[in-house]
């Protein structure tokens, strides 16, 4: 997917969602279909539409059910919009480049739920993510407070990653996976016996 640069990755998302005007669309279309990086660019944004769109309808009942057995002293709030983080924010969807050290790319990500935001940075080599560093903030009994203390695991494909959180509320969890197009699942345990899980596009 790194030799044709024909079409940006925003763009193929706006494609694969439908947001582009159809005679560019039906370009890309037609450009796609003899170029093998822009047809793996086309199923990669279309996975990545796909979960894009789950902030707006209720995630399936089943996460919610496979959250509970992750940490066993879970009883998972019966609304799921309490449980699962809505993005707010994502680099790579607002005009914003990614900012390059040496030869890691940064991503920047915002998720908000009913109690605290999550603020992550992915730091990729390719399509490789080397690490997550995170902030918890929670939004209760005055603003600035974090969220210390918790459990956290990283699901990236068929791994998981643990790490706990300082009395800033921040995580750093060191990762070296190849993205396989799969969301990575963010999972904290919060005191009270609750959990909350961001679905992170890739």
């Amino acid at each position: 997917m790194d030799t044709c640069n024909r079409y940006d990755y925003l763009t193929w998302l706006l494609y694969a969602r439908g947001l582009l005007d159809s005679g560019f669309a039906a370009e890309m279309r037609s450009h796609s279909e003899s170029c093998n990086d822009c047809q793996e660019w086309l199923e990669f944004s279309r996975r990545m539409a796909t979960v894009l769109d789950l902030s707006s309808t209720a995630p399936p009942e089943s996460w919610t059910d496979e959250a509970a057995a992750t940490f066993q002293s879970v009883h998972p709030i019966p609304a799921p919009s309490d449980v699962f983080g809505e993005l707010v924010f994502d680099s790579f969807l607002h005009d914003k480049e990614a900012v390059r050290s040496r030869s890691l790319e940064t991503r920047h990500l915002v998720f908000d739920l009913p109690e605290f935001e999550v603020d992550l940075a992915l730091e990729y080599s390719g399509r490789q993510l080397k690490v997550m560093t995170g902030h918890l903030l929670s939004k209760g009994a005055g603003s600035g407070a974090t969220v210390q203390d918790l459990s956290l695991e990283l699901r990236v494909a068929a791994r998981t990653y643990s790490a706990t959180s300082n009395r800033f509320g921040e995580f750093l969890i060191t990762v070296d996976a190849a993205m396989t197009g799969e969301p990575l699942e963010l999972r904290c345990a919060l005191k009270g016996g609750r959990c909350a899980i961001v679905l992170i596009p890739c």
